[in-house]
C-alpha cells in the first residue's frame, strides 16, 4: 500500500504508475491524479493551438524542405511564416522570363544608383569651381538618367502584368 501525495488516500502499489523505463521506480501521485492533471493540461494547450494539415507529393514536398532549409527554419516554421507573414504572387505564362525581368531591374536600379552617385559629384565640384564643360557633362547625365527612369517604370509595368 501507497499514499498518493495529491489526494493523499492509501492505494494499490499499481495504482501509481512508473516513474522510469527500467520499471523499479514508482511515481508518489496516483494514476487518477496523474491522468486527471494530464487532462487539464492537454484542455488548457488543446485551447491554444490549432493543427492545420496539407497534402503534398513528394517531389512538392523536397521542394518545401528545400527552400525552408534555404531560409534557416524547419518546414513548419517556414510554412507558418509563408501563410502569415508572405504575400503570394501568382505569375502569368508568358513569354518572356520572369527572372530575366527582375534581374534587368535589379541591373537598372544599380545603374541608377550610380549615376545619382555621380551627379552628386559633380554637383560639388559645379559648385566649387563653375565649370561650364562640366554644366554640359552634367546635363548629359541627367538626360541619361532620365531615360533610365523610363524604363525602370516601363519594366516595372511589365512585371506588374505577370502578377
Amino acid at each position: 500500500m501507497k499514499i498518493c501525495s495529491k489526494c493523499n488516500q492509501e492505494k494499490e502499489e499499481d495504482q501509481f504508475k512508473f516513474k522510469d523505463k527500467t520499471h523499479t521506480t514508482r511515481r508518489n501521485i496516483c494514476r487518477d491524479c496523474t491522468n486527471e492533471y494530464e487532462r487539464q493540461r492537454r484542455q488548457k494547450v488543446k485551447g491554444t493551438k490549432c493543427e492545420l494539415h496539407i497534402v503534398l507529393n513528394m517531389e512538392e514536398k523536397k521542394m518545401l524542405q528545400e527552400k525552408a532549409k534555404s531560409c534557416n527554419k524547419d518546414m513548419h516554421g517556414y510554412v507558418r511564416d509563408m501563410l502569415l507573414k508572405s504575400k503570394v504572387v501568382r505569375i502569368k505564362e508568358n513569354n518572356r522570363s520572369y527572372d530575366s525581368l527582375t534581374e534587368k531591374v535589379f541591373q537598372n536600379t544599380a545603374e541608377l544608383n550610380a549615376i545619382g552617385i555621380n551627379i552628386n559629384q559633380i554637383a560639388h565640384v559645379l559648385n566649387t569651381y563653375g565649370n561650364e564643360g562640366l554644366t554640359k557633362f552634367a546635363r548629359s547625365l541627367t538626360d541619361h538618367m532620365k531615360e533610365l527612369i523610363r524604363k525602370q517604370k516601363e519594366l516595372e509595368r511589365e512585371i506588374s502584368k505577370w502578377q
